[in-house]
């Protein structure tokens, strides 16, 4: 039998300043947002006040078409928001102009997107594109009416339509890497009002309907 002697210690603490690398203070801060949404009725994308996001202006005109737009952030006196105009033009096989995010669902329980809209009259649609698709002209895809008033639009994952047969039939909300707001598809005056996006939890939503 071996003995072992066991004594008592004395242990001073001594503060030692801790110094993060900036790849690490960014991966902190990535995973207090994740779980800052993590759980949440809602998670925001853009709502022109404590959430901006980055978007990017697109028309037909990078494979050759003639579609024009303008982007420009308006206030109407109580609230900003995006509006949209332009000309979209199938000339040249073109036809589309759309504004476009990076985004990324941070929970799962989370399966729709909401908007907030306003317009001419005309047809609209949301793009979503996901990890692995390689080619511009693939996405899932709804489409929305936008009246002349305000209305919140939501729309379920499940009814986003993909682009092309060689896609996966259903969209994974998981892998969503971007957003587009699109007027896409005939010639048409283009002229859309966006107050906000978010990702939403549904059964929330209808239970708790929002003017």
């Amino acid at each position: 039998m071996y003995r072992t002697k066991i004594q008592c210690l004395r242990l001073q603490l001594i503060p030692v300043p801790l110094r993060l690398s900036s790849g690490l203070v960014a991966i902190l801060m990535i995973f207090g947002l994740t779980m800052t949404h993590a759980n949440a009725a809602e998670q925001p994308i853009d709502n022109l006040a404590e959430h901006r996001a980055q978007w990017q202006a697109v028309t037909d005109q990078v494979m050759g078409g003639v579609s024009v737009m303008e982007l420009q952030v308006q206030n109407d006196g109580e609230a900003s928001f995006y509006r949209m105009t332009g000309s979209v033009s199938t000339a040249n096989n073109g036809g589309f102009i759309q504004f476009r995010t990076r985004t990324a669902v941070a929970d799962p329980s989370l399966d729709a997107i909401k908007v907030k809209v306003r317009g001419n009259g005309e047809r609209y649609y949301v793009h979503l594109r996901t990890k692995g698709l390689m080619f511009p002209w693939s996405y899932y895809a709804a489409d929305f009416v936008a009246t002349s008033e305000w209305q919140t639009i939501v729309l379920p994952f499940s009814q986003f339509a993909k682009s092309s047969r060689f896609m996966s039939k259903r969209l994974d909300p998981n892998a969503i890497q971007t957003l587009g707001i699109v007027a896409y598809g005939r010639d048409h005056e283009a002229a859309l009002d966006v107050a906000s996006v978010a990702f939403v939890r549904t059964n929330v939503v209808a239970a708790r309907p929002e003017k």
